[in-house]
């Protein structure tokens, strides 16, 4: 970026991004209102994005020619739903949710439900909630958060109740709040304030019930929620500063952080390290060997764990796909994927479903399985939408439930 300039206007700011790389403008877009107000750049055309005044949502205001947003391929904010068919490999659409939303959260209730709490979307950052109900294949509005949020983290506690954590709801406005979500009544209710803004982080269910939430942009610091007595406690800061990393918890009951961003521009990183709840205190162990930054993880049955990424080769990027061995400490090359490298949820099956999000053309529709005991991937029928920045549920019947993002429907 050659130029930055910020006009400022009784808490309406406006950014403008001039002789930025289309790849800039791109990630700037794809915030959402309020985070960061986008000027992409088309000739002489101009798209603004107008966000928060006083702390309340905004709605996006454009001038000029959408091209050059269009040309992006993720100008549409999706309410559209899908569900994913392990036995026939096929996917079929389900109810639209009441609001399009991106960049939320998604949450298995006990009682086989699935809360989306928060996002953003073209109008503004989201409050409100909504259930979706496999049995019906319908979504129905429950009770808003006390404020709209984006980026944030919903962790289901052994009490049945919902932790919500920090997110963003405007351009350096992320939250240092949390909040409760009691599905017998529909209602939350606010919990102890965390000693730091959180946004892009990661929230861990502990086994002894804690939770660890770690990092976030510009945050370096790690705390820890006690649920029975609705506060916060300071932990060891995490040696790397990350945001938009993973967190996976492990069979020994510690956490392997990994990868992420160290500043919101970049800074990728393939560092990883290991939380000890015992001891409070933060190790590094082993870098990937070709993933940098935003990557996706999951554990595996065996032990291990799978993360997926992109890496810089050449002038452009690659899919890779590695194995973190607890006990040797270290990250092994496995079999790359074939299309894009989108959320990976483990099935009932045991392979791995990775579906949707971004490659070089915008929001995809590629899915594809990976298969651990022969460590490849195969290709699945491909989903309805393409969509990127959507949320992907496992289901207790074993369908997987993907909602939301920006993309476009068929």
């Amino acid at each position: 970026m050659k130029t930055l300039i910020q006009l400022l206007n009784d808490n309406l700011m406006t950014t403008l991004f001039a002789n930025t790389s289309s790849r800039a403008r791109s990630n700037a877009a794809i915030l959402g209102p309020g985070v960061w107000c986008s000027v992409i750049l088309s000739g002489a055309a101009l798209l603004l994005i107008q966000p928060a005044i006083a702390g309340e949502p905004s709605q996006r205001e454009a001038t000029g020619n959408l091209a050059a947003e269009q040309a992006l391929g993720d100008t549409d904010y999706l309410a559209s739903a899908e569900l994913y068919n392990p036995a026939t490999g096929f996917w079929s659409r389900t109810g639209d949710m009441s609001t399009a939303r991106t960049s939320h959260a998604a949450t298995l209730l006990p009682s086989g439900l699935v809360l989306l709490t928060g996002g953003y979307n073209s109008d503004a950052f989201l409050a409100s909630a909504e259930l979706y109900d496999p049995a019906t294949g319908t979504w129905s509005v429950t009770g808003s958060m006390s404020v709209s949020r984006s980026s944030h983290t919903a962790t289901l506690l052994p009490s049945g109740l919902i932790l919500v954590v920090g997110g963003v709801f405007g351009f350096g406005q992320d939250k240092q709040t949390a909040e409760l979500y009691d599905p017998a009544s529909g209602t939350w209710s606010p919990t102890g304030r965390l000693h730091a803004k959180h946004a892009g982080h990661t929230a861990t269910l502990l086994p002894n019930g804690k939770v660890l939430v770690a990092g976030g942009r510009e945050e370096k610091g790690a705390e820890l929620y006690d649920p029975a007595s609705g506060t916060w406690s300071l932990t060891r800061k995490m040696i790397v500063q990350r945001h938009d990393h993973t967190a996976t918890l492990l069979p020994n009951g510690t956490v392997l952080v990994a990868a992420g961003r160290q500043s919101f521009y970049g800074g990728k990183i393939s560092s990883a390290e290991i939380y000890d709840p015992e001891t409070e205190t933060w190790t590094l162990t082993g870098s990937l060997n070709e993933i940098v930054g935003s990557n996706r993880a999951t554990l595996l049955p065996d032990g291990a764990v799978l993360a997926a990424g992109a890496a810089r080769v050449g002038t452009g990027w690659s899919k890779f796909a590695e194995l973190y061995d607890p006990a040797l400490g270290s990250w092994s090359l496995t079999g790359s994927p074939n299309r894009g490298d989108g959320q990976l949820t483990l099935l009932l099956t045991g392979m791995v479903l990775a579906e949707g999000n971004k490659n070089a053309f915008g929001p995809s529709d590629d899915a594809q399985l990976y298969d651990p005991a022969s460590g490849t991937w195969s290709i699945t029928r491909n989903l309805r939408s393409h969509r990127g920045d959507h949320t992907a549920t496992l289901l207790p019947d074993g369908r997987v439930l993907v909602a939301g993002g920006r993309g476009s429907d068929e």
